[in-house]
């Protein structure tokens, strides 16, 4: 490099003096060297070595000596080094000493990255982790007692160690205290952390719970499937919170829910209340009443129940409506994606995609299906009766329609065309003998459907139900607080027929303080029902269970559960309620009436705290209130094991192929192709026999015979194999 000339101090007198090795300071406003290959000041002034001694010139004239030039340097590296996030080694001093030169002293130790902290570890990682800590803390540390751990700081030397955060160290130092029990004890400890799952992600019944969540099934029913296939298998059976689980751990399933809000009248001082208590009692007295006479107990009947009949619990058909609103998408209220890949279910992080959302279209106004349905508990086994359809149309009263009747009369009159000259209507346009009424009545009925159609049919139903039983002619009818049944001329007819005082209703001088009620129920009494607590519940289930069972088939497939118009919501609801609800559950709800009634007069009429809609609660919240402890089982039968085993979801004929799709898809798939085979022959031999009833009994065929081969071989063995479990359950 090239060196700066010295500096060169004249006087006045032009007397010359030699150069001195010394450097002025260069002006204030000197420009700056702005060339990138030349040295600037700071360069310079190190370049040159002083005459005097073995050292640098500062910028003020101070001796640098080579020691302290190289210890600035390290210093300078190891900040940043420090800065930039890397762990040098740093030695007591910086420098060797002048008499023994070292040249590695003039250049750092190499550095290390400092490791991130372990954040979202794995179940692998944080077992590595547990054995660094112990290897740190015995081998290295020579196990410390808790005493000592805060003078030698043993747990942050620890955490540093293992690059873990101070938001874990109680975690720390809970590990160190059992490092600290096993060497006291000398027994090694366990780690305990929950039960092994049953479930694995990547299992057959994982895949069974993909399927039929994609498909909107509920939780219970796929439970059911679930433990139907392990059947098979002859693995152990599930319980409804395994699968629960399951979902709640899975990568693979979202899952959102939609709510629904209650509402009810707590006061026990309000009118409804008041006549709701009294209604209660007297019910209660006749179901007493009844039970006497049947047992050949004496009773006194009170006088204010003078004229109030006995009844009996086997002995009532409960008739309610029930409407469903057309649907433009799917049934299942909870919409459950799964992530396929190629048609497997796959997670995110692998490939796996979730399918588009498919939310239902509403229309404005929705049409409905509409029907009067009624059960009872004939001969200790629970009965359904045959539905009333009147979807397209109102009920309305026997004077109501009557009105209509007259306004359809009034309507054709001024009308030309078909109907002839002006004022010519219906008699003159029907000339047979009562065929101009009948014509009247379709067209009134095309809007409107009068209460005497459906106190007719309760009528002749129940009929039909208890006919050659002991209560033949004894048997109530309920119905709801419906304003058209209880107005007078509704009344009158039930009377013509001999039905007045096998009605469900207030008799004699009950509620005679509110005659709002009196002669009538009180309505707003679902808990009375056993359809409304609970069995159009489980209707409405089913309900859902088949339309997406069913989806799994082909757009125009006539076995299809569809609510898209009001005539396929019919023929859905017709087609369910032939197997649902189930007769179990028919005599389970009807005997629970009597509960309920008692129920309703501890709380005075009012809506009970503990049940707000549904009726009796009998979950784990209830018992727990009740007893005033949390409970560790599931007191609900419906989510039990021993429940969800050797049970099958109640299905209608027209499912059970959809059933076997979501079990044995391969089976399934073997009778497709067997079906499109027969297509080939049977063209080919030109039979003229309809192609998909030969299909339907080749699919029918192959999955029946694959399940009753399945039954033959493992029912004996399985049957002995939950011998020995249901112990286990019941414990």
């Amino acid at each position: 490099m090239s060196q700066k000339r010295p500096v060169r101090h004249d006087s006045g007198e032009g007397v010359s003096h030699p150069a001195t090795s010394l450097y002025d300071e260069p002006p204030k406003k000197k420009k700056r060297n702005m060339d990138p290959l030349s040295n600037n000041y700071r360069e310079a002034k190190c370049m040159e070595v002083s005459q005097k001694a073995d050292c640098y010139l500062g910028k003020r004239a101070i001796v640098i000596t080579r020691e302290k030039t190289i210890g600035g340097h390290v210093k300078a590296k190891h900040a940043a080094d420090i800065s930039h996030g890397i762990i040098t080694t740093r030695t007591s001093k910086y420098a060797p000493k002048p008499s023994r030169p070292n040249k590695a002293a003039t250049r750092s130790k190499p550095s290390n990255p400092i490791p991130p902290r372990l954040t979202n570890a794995t179940a692998k990682e944080a077992a590595m982790r547990r054995s660094a800590i112990e290897y740190f803390f015995v081998a290295i540390l020579q196990s410390p007692p808790e005493s000592e751990w805060k003078t030698s700081r043993t747990v942050s030397t620890i955490m540093d160690f293992a690059r873990i955060g101070v938001g874990s160290t109680e975690c720390v130092k809970t590990q160190l205290r059992h490092i600290l029990a096993e060497q006291n004890s000398g027994n090694k400890r366990t780690e305990t952390r929950g039960r092994k799952c049953l479930i694995q992600l990547d299992s057959e019944d994982a895949q069974i719970i993909y399927r039929s969540l994609s498909i909107g099934m509920a939780t219970r029913e796929v439970t059911i499937l679930v433990n139907e296939q392990r059947l098979v298998a002859r693995m152990t059976a599930v319980s409804l919170s395994t699968v629960q689980a399951f979902i709640q751990r899975s990568e693979i399933i979202h899952r959102s829910k939609r709510l629904s809000i209650k509402s009810g009248n707590k006061d026990e001082t309000s009118p409804w209340a008041k006549a709701r208590l009294q209604q209660c009692l007297q019910l209660e007295f006749q179901f007493q009443y009844g039970n006497c006479l049947e047992n050949g107990i004496p009773f006194c009947v009170p006088p204010e129940y003078k004229d109030a009949p006995p009844m009996y619990i086997d002995g009532i058909v409960w008739w309610d409506e029930h409407h469903r609103k057309v649907i433009l998408g799917h049934m299942a209220k909870t919409e459950n994606r799964v992530a396929m890949l190629d048609g497997t279910p796959t997670a995110p992080k692998d490939g796996g995609t979730f399918p588009d959302k498919s939310p239902n279209s509403v229309p404005k106004y929705a049409d409905e299906a509409r029907g009067l349905f009624g059960v009872a508990l004939v001969e200790d086994q629970g009965m359904r009766a045959e539905p009333y359809n009147y979807t397209g149309r109102t009920v309305v009263g026997m004077k109501r329609y009557e009105e209509e009747r007259q306004n359809e009369l009034s309507r054709v009159l001024p009308l030309k065309g078909q109907w002839g000259a002006a004022g010519a209507g219906y008699k003159e346009r029907y000339t047979d003998a009562g065929e101009w009424q009948v014509k009247l009545n379709e067209a009134v009925n095309n809007t409107y459907c009068s209460i005497k159609e459906l106190i007719d049919h309760m009528v002749e139903e129940s009929k039909k139900l208890y006919n050659g039983t002991k209560h033949e002619n004894t048997f109530f009818i309920f119905h709801d607080a419906l304003s058209a049944y209880f107005e007078k001329t509704a009344q009158d007819y039930i009377k013509s027929i001999g039905f007045k005082d096998r009605m469900f209703r207030c008799y004699g001088d009950t509620n005679k303080a509110v005659r709002r009620y009196q002669n009538k129920l009180v309505g707003n009494s679902p808990e009375l029902c056993p359809l409304d607590a609970h069995l159009f519940s489980d209707y409405r289930r089913s309900i859902t269970t088949h339309c997406s069972l069913t989806s799994l088939y082909a757009t125009d497939d006539s076995t299809r559960f569809l609510f898209g118009t009001p005539m396929q919501a019919w023929s859905s609801l017709t087609r369910v309620w032939t197997v649902v609800p189930t007769p179990v559950r028919i005599k389970q709800d009807i005997l629970a009436i009597t509960g309920r009634i008692g129920k309703l007069i501890d709380f005075n009429g009012a809506l009970c705290p503990d049940e707000e809609f549904r009726g009796l609660r009998n979950g784990r919240r209830y018992q727990a209130m009740r007893t005033g402890k949390e409970l560790k089982n599931k007191p609900r039968d419906t989510s039990r094991k021993e429940t969800l085993v050797y049970q099958n979801i109640p299905c209608h004929p027209d499912c059970y192929r959809a059933k076997e799709m979501l079990i044995r898809p391969e089976a399934v798939a073997a009778a497709q192709r067997a079906y499109a085979e027969a297509i080939i022959d049977i063209n080919n031999a030109g039979e003229p026999e309809p192609l998909l009833q030969v299909g339907e009994i080749i699919v029918c065929s192959i999955t029946n015979k694959i399940i009753e081969q399945d039954e033959d071989e493992s029912e004996e063995e399985e049957k002995e194999h939950y011998d020995g479990e249901a112990v286990a359950i019941e414990e």
